[in-house]
C-alpha cells in the first residue's frame, strides 16, 4: 500500500493550493490528506493558537492511523540524508554520516519558548550556500530575523563536517568581537 501523504499549510494558506497537488497523488494511488489549521483565516481577538493548530493536525494524523495507514511511530527521520545534509561530502562519506543520524521525537513540540538568547547576546549565522536541506534565502530570512551577523560558505548542511576550517574562523571571528 502507497504511503498516505499529509499536507500542513503554512501560514494564509489554507488547503486550496494543495487540492492540485493531491488530486494528481490520488491518481497515482498516493491516498492524501489534507489537515486545516485552525488559526488559518482568523484574527484577534480570540482565535485559535499555534496549540490549536497542533491539534488540528494531531487529528488529521490519528485520522490516518485509525484508517490503518501507515505513520512512522512516534519519531522524525531524514529519509534521504545523503542528498539533504550531506551532498557536498563524498559518497562513501556521506553515506557513514547518514548512518550516525538518529530519530526525533515526534511530540511534544507544542512547548513555548520563554527565552530567546539572540535578543540579548549577538549571533553570527553561518549561512550554507550549497545546503539542499534549508535554502539559502530561508538561512538569510531566518539570520535577519534574529539580527545575527551574517557570514556566508558554501557548505551543504553540514559545514561542521565539510568545512570545518569555516566553521572554527566564523566562531574565532565571533569570539573576539
Amino acid at each position: 500500500m502507497a504511503p498516505t501523504i499529509l499536507f500542513v499549510p503554512g501560514f494564509w494558506e489554507g488547503s486550496a493550493p494543495f487540492s492540485d497537488v493531491a488530486s494528481l497523488l490520488q491518481a497515482q494511488g498516493y491516498p492524501t490528506e489534507i489537515a486545516t489549521l485552525r488559526s488559518t483565516g482568523t484574527a484577534l481577538p480570540g482565535n485559535p493558537s499555534m496549540k490549536d493548530d497542533i491539534d488540528a493536525i494531531r487529528s488529521t494524523v490519528g485520522k490516518i492511523v485509525d484508517k490503518g495507514q501507515h505513520v512512522e511511530p512516534g519519531a522524525l527521520r531524514c529519509r534521504t540524508p545523503e542528498t539533504l545534509l550531506f551532498n557536498d561530502l563524498d559518497e562513501e562519506a556521506a553515506k557513514g554520516w547518514a548512518k550516525k543520524l538518529q530519530s526525533q521525537p515526534a511530540s511534544d513540540w507544542e512547548g513555548r519558548v520563554v527565552y530567546c538568547g539572540w535578543r540579548d547576546i549577538s549571533s553570527v549565522y553561518l549561512v550554507c550556500e550549497g545546503d539542499q536541506y534549508m535554502k539559502p534565502i530561508n538561512q538569510l530570512l531566518s539570520a535577519l530575523g534574529t539580527k545575527s551577523k551574517i557570514e556566508k560558505c558554501a557548505a551543504g548542511h553540514m559545514p561542521m563536517i565539510s568545512m570545518p576550517e569555516k566553521v572554527v574562523e566564523v566562531i574565532a571571528m565571533a569570539a573576539q568581537a
